[in-house]
């Protein structure tokens, strides 16, 4: 079974067992009513074989965010089968905070972890940019929510600070989850990382904030969401095991130029934005109007303008960095195919596309054998018999296809390690490394059969003479001199026997 279709059956599932239980609690069937707690572990149980599928999926480097999340996802699994344990079993109903809230914490950390040890993997995300970007936002808003939510709860009362760490703990996760997110999605050049991995992950995590933010309002408003969102605990996670199923080398998934950089903007203004908002909000609070203050407040203001502003120099000046990078590799590109081009017509004949003697000369010297080695050597010399007789009757034109036309012979017979080239005018060359004379031989005759049934040969009268000569070289007793006088004997006496024929010497 593909990994597609593993994906689409458990997202088939899943909206399945939501769709029993919304049934069960519209008709008010049992248990789907009495047991919602316990029903709801069923889907955080469904995540795990998820998350081991997507962990086997990725090498072993990239394996660790995905461990930390799957035991995040056990942790939270342990804690919700203490909750349903205790109200739907032993009917005692759990007033925060409790020992569940310690996996429930635990679950938090893991996250925040995971979120950590993934973004290390983007080596152009600075982890400690990313750290203070998460720790203004979770501050900024921890403070504001604090001030304005928790602390007349307190007031009306609630016991204590330890419960205010009960409320507050789970948004301020949340918050750093979201904005380092918003940094791995919307920080560098983010094309690289709008991946369906990562905007899944970041739907997992947001729909975490969601669901904690309305246990919030159910805690402190008291209004009954138990049975409605029960399911929907288990979602943020499954959501995230589908995310662990993307394969690593995912495709990008390209934004038009209008939306990204709104959103890039969105995430370097944030922190500045919530900076602010604790400031006013102080101002607000307190009544704080005098001149020092607004000094102050002005001060604050001004310093974040400024830095905003060389963030956003320093983006474009980044993006002027790149675009001239981008030219200049693409003129790189252009100059190495101005390179490779001159290098192909100083070693090319240009009418035949075979090597030129030129390149010929130096492949003889690259042929000579290393160390004490004795190795063969053949050589082919072809030369096209009543040449001049066709240049003389049919004119040039006719006469260098003739000799377009040897050079596809020559290739068709050769081996795919022979070397061939044009040596002069109408006399060609095949070097053939470790050839016998029974390799020459037969290379021999095999081109001197296909130019005899070529059409274009019988056409014009044209025929081969061909010589060929194998010796055995040392490196110390290597002589190409030797073996071209023998070839060139033996093609000499090809022609004195009356021509399309081959000798071998």
């Amino acid at each position: 079974m593909s990994l597609v279709d593993q994906r689409k059956i458990a997202i088939a599932v899943y909206i399945f067992y939501l769709t029993i239980y919304y049934v069960m609690l519209l008709l008010d069937i049992e248990p789907g009513r009495s047991y919602s707690n316990a029903f709801g572990l069923i889907g955080n149980a469904m995540c795990l074989p998820l998350f081991w599928i997507g962990v086997r999926l990725h090498d072993e480097y990239q394996r660790l965010p995905w461990k930390l999340l799957a035991l995040g996802a056990c942790a939270y699994l342990i804690g919700e089968g203490i909750w349903a344990y205790s109200e739907d079993w032993l009917g005692i109903e759990i007033d925060g905070p409790s020992v569940c809230d310690v996996y429930y914490i635990f679950n938090s950390i893991v996250c925040l972890c995971a979120l950590f040890v993934y973004l290390q993997q983007f080596e152009s995300i600075s982890l400690m940019s990313a750290s203070f970007d998460m720790a203004i936002s979770v501050l900024s808003i921890g403070g504001i929510m604090f001030n304005f939510i928790v602390r007349p709860l307190l007031s009306d009362g609630f016991d204590g600070m330890l419960m205010a760490m009960y409320f507050l703990y789970s948004p301020l996760f949340d918050i750093a989850l979201v904005s380092g997110l918003l940094l791995l999605l919307f920080g560098t050049e983010h094309h690289e990382f709008l991946t369906p991995t990562n905007l899944i992950l970041g739907c997992g995590f947001s729909m975490m904030f969601v669901l904690d933010e309305l246990f919030l309002v159910e805690e402190i408003y008291g209004i009954p969401f138990d049975e409605i969102i029960n399911p929907l605990w288990s979602l943020p996670f499954f959501i995230i095991s589908i995310a662990s199923m993307y394969s690593p080398d995912e495709p990008v998934i390209e934004l038009t130029s209008r939306f990204d950089r709104p959103l890039e903007y969105l995430r370097i203004l944030l922190p500045y934005f919530l900076t602010l908002s604790i400031v006013v909000a102080i101002g607000v609070e307190y009544q704080l109007f005098e001149p020092l203050f607004v000094w102050g407040a002005l001060m604050v203001l001004l310093l974040s303008v400024r830095q905003i502003s060389v963030l956003i120099s320093n983006k474009q000046l980044m993006e002027t960095v790149r675009r001239n990078e981008e030219i200049l590799n693409a003129q790189n590109a252009e100059l190495h195919k101005l390179n490779l081009k001159i290098t192909h017509d100083s070693e090319v004949d240009f009418l035949t596309q075979l090597s030129n003697r030129r390149h010929i000369d130096q492949t003889f010297e690259r042929l000579m054998p290393i160390g004490d080695r004795q190795e063969a050597l053949g050589l082919i010399l072809i030369d096209v018999d009543f040449f001049k007789k066709v240049n003389d009757t049919f004119g040039h034109q006719i006469g260098d296809k003739i000799l377009q036309n040897v050079s596809a012979l020559i290739r068709a017979a050769a081996r795919h390690n022979d070397i061939a080239g044009r040596f002069g005018g109408d006399e060609f060359i095949l070097l053939l490394p470790g050839a016998n004379k029974i390799v020459v031989s037969n290379i021999s005759n095999r081109l001197l059969e296909l130019a005899r049934s070529d059409g274009s040969m019988r056409k014009y009268e044209v025929s081969l003479s061909i010589g060929g000569s194998s010796m055995m070289f040392k490196r110390d007793d290597y002589d190409i001199d030797q073996l071209l006088k023998r070839a060139d004997e033996a093609l000499y006496q090809a022609k004195e026997y009356g021509r399309d024929r081959f000798i071998v010497y």
